[in-house]
């Protein structure tokens, strides 16, 4: 029975971990279960054997698995930039309205925070923005983000 639950939580921490290089790699979600799994357990079948192939089939890396993986990721990472925002002494905001490539109007906010005796930039959000966008539209938008935060 522990054996059983160490190679289900070594292959969950292994999804996660495929999910984010997926994410940061910007390639498609399919690209888990249609090439990475096939070729992990090609190797361990050539290299380690059938037993590893068995613990690599416990992997979950279904286009729906990566996306759920790659949104608690963000979430985590989001959560903790308002953890280190409201520890900060003090935080700056700049705000910029910009049109993506459909020419749609959008919002991107960044942050600049003291955090371990330095001072840190992120990218807070980047919010779609209505047809209207005048600044009292951007401050709605930014402070209806802000609000959900908190």
């Amino acid at each position: 029975m522990r054996a059983t639950t160490s190679i289900k939580e070594n292959a969950l921490r292994a999804s996660y971990l495929v999910s984010n290089r997926i994410a940061k790699a910007k390639k498609p979600f399919t690209i888990g279960e249609e090439l990475i799994l096939p070729s992990t357990k090609d190797i361990c079948s050539e290299h380690l054997g059938e037993a590893a192939v068995e613990k690599i089939a416990y992997v979950p890396l279904s286009a729906d698995t990566v996306t759920r993986r790659i949104e608690e990721i963000a979430e985590d990472i989001e959560a903790q930039l308002f953890e280190r925002i409201n520890a900060s002494p003090w935080y700056a905001l700049q705000v910029d309205e910009s049109t993506d490539i459909d020419n749609k109007a959008i919002l991107l906010a960044y942050v600049r925070y003291l955090y371990q005796e330095d001072v840190h930039e992120d990218l807070l959000c980047a919010l779609p923005l209505p047809t209207n966008t005048t600044g009292a539209e951007l401050l709605k938008s930014l402070d209806g983000y802000i609000s959900r935060q908190n």
